[in-house]
């Protein structure tokens, strides 16, 4: 079965998808936007205005960026 998407309902587990902190939730929102606030500098309004296509795009990027800086 596929991650849902969506915020506020819960998990197999029970928890909440919004983040509970108890790494029980099928979307890590907090690591996600660690990731965006730091590696980006994202403010977190930009972060959760952002679509998840949006979000992966810049993940795949900043991972082109890092290996041809390694391959120099």
């Amino acid at each position: 079965m596929p991650p849902r998407c969506g915020v506020g309902g819960t998990n197999r587990r029970g928890g909440n998808e919004a983040g509970s902190g108890d790494g029980d939730q099928l979307i890590p929102y907090r690591q996600l936007m660690g990731v965006a606030m730091d590696a980006f500098h994202w403010s977190p309004d930009q972060f959760w205005n952002a679509t998840p296509h949006e979000l992966w795009a810049m993940v795949e990027a900043r991972q082109e960026a890092v290996k041809a800086v390694s391959a120099r």
